[in-house]
Order: structure tokens, then C-alpha cells, then sequence
């Protein structure tokens, strides 16, 4: 994770220095310099710390050999090159974008209110552990099909059998049995919520997400033993509800520019 990170600090600084610069200075290249501070700017909230020295230095020297290679393309011209310069401005919209959601998430994080409010309203659910059964796919249309079939009596684990693109296709699509915010059971925060919330037997809509389509069977749900305290699940309710918040800003968000903007897509040009 960290060596990802470090890399794509590298992508950020490229060519970053053509100016003075004020401040520590780290490495020099020439006349590019990194200094400590835009060293540290580059490096994502709560990072800071957790960096061991060796991976500062390797950092540093990654720089190095990244701002060579920069000089080298520039020297030959690449930089201006229409291709690479499209590239450019792609990851500078990227980035952009980036930055923009951060900073709205930003604004209203998850309290510790909210996550003692969610265990209290959700409490009875911590009692059970469920199974479940999904067919996912990646069309809307064919999921509006597969659905009717369920509405008209086909059976649910041969369709997803036939059709499904999840890893438990050739299982009827079915689960384990999973308790809430199980690390076994790799369910989004969207999904849980409703899968905890069926009756046995009881099939969802068609659920749109960014992965694709997903429709979801209670197949049974049990009492477990042990007594779940909040302080056991405090951890994972904040980072569920996390997500949860993540995606509703994002959604909230891109909802609100489509509204604004005038969109056309040509779908016949992508033809040719």
C-alpha cells in the first residue's frame, strides 16, 4: 500500500519545480529543487506518521530518478506530443475531481453520536447471523429480466447459476452465514443494509451500484450465541457509516452537476 502511495506522489511531482522555491530543501536536480514542505503537502492526511525513514528516502531518491527522466522527455519533446498532453490534462482532471470530493466529505464526517445511535436502532440485528443468495450482473436491462423471471416462480439458484457473474454463481450464488460488518463476507455497507433487512425467503428489487446489478435473496437467518456490545462493533459501524456517508456525498453531488450542465453523448460516433 505504502510503495502504491509513494508512487503516485511521484506522478503528482513531475516537472512540479520551474520556479524558486522557498523553504528546506530535501533534493536538488539542477535547478529543481523538493523542499520538506512540498514534500509532506504531497503526502495524504494521517500518512504523515506512519512513514519509516527508508521509505522517506526512498521517496527521495525515486524523485531523483523521476525529475531525470522528466528532463530527458522535455529534451526530446514529448511533452509536447498531442497524445501525452491529452494524458496530462485527463490526470489533472483526475486530481481535480479528487480533491473536490475530498474536501465535501470533509465538511461532515461521522460523529460518535451517529454511531451509537446506529447500533441502538440496529440492534436486534447483531442477534443473527444470515445467509443470502445473489445474481450479479452487469447489465440493467438483462437484471430487469432475471428479475421478472424470479416474480414469475423460475428458481432463484438456477438463474444464478445460468446467469450470475458473482464468485458464488456456481452455487446458487449463496453464502455463509455472516454476522454484521463481517470481514469474511465482502459486502458493501449499501448491500448489508439490505440484506439485514429482509424476512426469509424474501427477494430484493434490482439494486443498482457502481459494480453493477444485484438482486439478493434471504435464505436464513439464525440467533448466534455470544452477545454483541457496541464496543465490538464501534469500529465497524464508524467505518460502514463512513462509506455510507462517502457514497451519499458523491451521489448528492453528481446528481446536482448533471442537473446543471448540458450533457450529449453520442452513441453512434462510438460505433465507428
Amino acid at each position: 500500500m505504502k510503495k502504491i502511495l509513494l508512487a503516485s506522489i511521484i506522478v503528482l511531482s513531475i516537472g512540479c519545480v520551474e520556479k524558486a522555491e522557498k523553504g528546506e530543501i530535501v533534493a536538488r536536480v539542477d535547478d529543481s529543487v523538493l523542499t520538506l514542505e512540498k514534500f509532506y503537502n504531497q503526502i495524504p492526511p494521517g500518512w504523515k506518521d506512519k512513514l519509516s525513514f527508508e521509505e522517506k528516502s526512498n521517496f527521495v531518491s525515486d524523485w531523483v530518478d523521476t525529475e531525470l527522466f522528466y528532463r530527458e522527455a522535455v529534451r526530446r519533446g514529448i511533452d509536447k506530443d498531442e497524445k501525452v498532453l491529452t494524458q496530462l490534462e485527463t490526470l489533472k482532471k483526475e486530481i481535480l475531481k479528487n480533491e473536490l470530493l475530498v474536501r465535501e466529505i470533509e465538511k461532515s464526517k461521522v460523529t460518535e453520536q451517529e454511531v451509537k445511535s446506529y447500533y441502538e436502532t440496529h440492534k436486534k440485528e447483531y442477534d443473527y447471523e444470515i445467509k443470502i443468495a445473489t445474481i450479479f450482473l452487469d447489465e440493467g436491462k438483462e437484471a430487469q429480466e432475471i428479475f421478472k423471471k424470479i416474480k414469475e416462480g423460475h428458481d432463484f439458484a438456477e438463474l444464478a447459476k445460468q446467469h450470475s457473474r458473482g464468485p458464488m454463481a456456481d452455487r446458487g450464488g449463496e453464502t455463509d452465514y455472516f454476522r454484521r460488518h463481517s470481514s469474511e463476507m465482502l459486502l458493501s455497507p449499501k448491500l448489508e443494509e439490505v440484506a439485514f433487512s429482509l424476512n426469509v425467503g424474501k427477494v430484493t428489487d434490482v439494486i443498482k451500484t457502481n459494480y453493477g446489478y444485484y438482486i439478493i435473496k434471504l435464505v436464513d437467518k439464525k440467533k448466534i450465541k455470544e452477545k454483541i456490545k457496541f464496543e465490538d462493533v464501534e469500529d465497524d459501524i464508524e467505518k460502514s457509516l463512513t462509506m455510507m456517508h462517502q457514497n451519499e456525498v458523491y451521489n448528492n453531488l453528481l446528481t446536482r452537476l448533471r442537473k446543471g450542465a448540458k450533457i450529449e453523448i453520442y452513441e453512434e460516433a462510438l460505433k465507428k
